[in-house]
């Protein structure tokens, strides 16, 4: 039923396979070998219908099994799913097709043994600058950054993309007003997680804040953090904490970009907070 253009009877078929992609593992993993194929082709189509059970079906299947998503990356869905989560322009795809993208590209970086293979993380690098901060679903966006590894110490990030990341982390921060909405929260977490990370790994990071503090924003990192310790978060505001570690322990003879006596962080049992094998 899925070949062939009686539309109808497409969209029937995928409606059943909706439907059985709720069930266990097996039955996912039967599904995506059997008409992962064609549930790819269809994100190319022009029918929404088409489009949207496509992609409620393969995030079904790829959440419930890891060997499903082994298997569909594998059709290179990635760059397909990215093209869709990225578009700003086209009318073709709906606000909901982005997130919906953007939810399964997460599914496929996350996890110590990740379903995305090396070529597709590559592509995600190498496009990741054409994601806009104000697009629909961009909240997803330094999520999948960093659970796709995209800065590390061999990831030798460009100006370009480094400006695109601390673009995204600065404006997250700076216009993120609470952290009680689950977009805000990925906002936020993932802004001081990738920063954390940039410090540590990219050797213009922190010159390239203090000029997009000072030009673009006007303020200073230690009024974005005192904000997000205001939150009352525990577990965020040790998120922070390990971002002041690791500015501190930045090898670079230049002076903090921050002024640590004008940080109110909180007085709270950081130890506790710790994972066990941490201690």
């Amino acid at each position: 039923m899925l070949i062939g253009i009686d539309s109808g009877r497409q969209i029937g078929a995928l409606e059943c396979l909706c439907n059985l992609s709720l069930g266990e593992a097996p039955l996912c993993e039967k599904i995506i070998d059997q008409a992962g194929r064609n549930l790819v082709q269809c994100l190319d189509s022009v029918d929404e219908r088409l489009k949207r059970t496509s992609l409620w079906i393969i995030a079904n299947t790829i959440s419930t099994s890891s060997k499903a998503a082994q298997t569909i990356v594998q059709l290179d869905i990635v760059p397909k799913l990215f093209f869709i989560y990225i578009e700003s322009g086209d009318k073709n795809i709906a606000n909901e097709f982005r997130e919906d993208a953007a939810v399964c590209l997460q599914i496929l970086v996350m996890g110590k043994h990740r379903a995305a293979r090396k070529e597709a993380i590559t592509f995600i690098k190498d496009n990741m600058i054409k994601k806009c901060r104000i697009s629909v679903a961009a909240e997803y966006h330094l999520k999948i950054m960093f659970h796709a590894d995209i800065v590390n110490p061999k990831s030798e990030l460009n100006i370009e993309q480094t400006h695109h990341l601390m673009d995204f982390i600065l404006g997250n921060l700076c216009t993120t007003p609470e952290f009680v909405s689950i977009a805000n929260r990925l906002r936020i977490v993932y802004a001081i997680r990738v920063l954390s990370n940039m410090v540590q790994c990219v050797p213009k990071a922190i010159d390239t804040m203090k000029q997009q503090l000072r030009g673009v924003w006007n303020t200073h990192l230690e009024d974005l953090l005192n904000k997000v310790f205001d939150f009352q978060e525990d577990l965020l505001s040790l998120e922070v904490v390990y971002l002041i570690r690791n500015l501190i322990h930045d090898k670079s003879s230049q002076p903090l970009p921050c002024q640590l006596d004008r940080l109110q962080v909180p007085n709270i049992d950081y130890e506790q907070l710790l994972p066990q094998s941490w201690k």
